[in-house]
């Protein structure tokens, strides 16, 4: 009986020195297994990251077209305002000769009216002085 409690011992010994060396190899796996998936993940990450930055290179071309595109704008409104200002002078000048005209012509009727009863006038005066005669 000895020598079977022995045998009997020593596999439970066996056991018990085996049972953490086969839970440590359940956590390596097991570790293995959680490296794995960060290894997975960092890389995923890492891909995203380098989409997010060419997506911000394209970005930043875009804005700087943008700034370019905003400047010519900027200049062409400049130009538009000047051209604007010119028109307007152009305007304001031919409405002052076109009120001269006018005034001119409004002077010459003037004239004319007041020259047209001084012959008016003239005339009955003389007929009136005919008649007193």
């Amino acid at each position: 009986m000895n020598k079977q409690f022995l045998k009997a011992t020593i596999i439970v010994l066996i056991f018990i020195f085996l049972l953490p060396l086969a839970a440590g190899a359940q956590e390596t796996n097991d570790m293995t297994k959680i490296l794995t998936e960060m290894s997975v993940d960092i890389k995923y990450i890492k891909n995203n990251i380098v989409t997010l930055s060419e997506e911000t290179r394209g970005m930043k071309e875009n804005i700087g077209e943008l700034g370019t595109r905003i400047t010519v704008v900027e200049e062409r409104q400049i130009n538009i305002k000047d051209e604007v200002c010119d028109v307007n002078s152009k305007n304001n000048w031919f409405l002052s000769i076109i009120g001269s005209m006018m005034l001119l012509s409004l002077g010459v009727q003037m004239k004319r009216i007041h020259a047209h009863r001084r012959e008016d006038c003239g005339e009955e005066n003389k007929e009136i002085n005919k008649e007193i005669k």
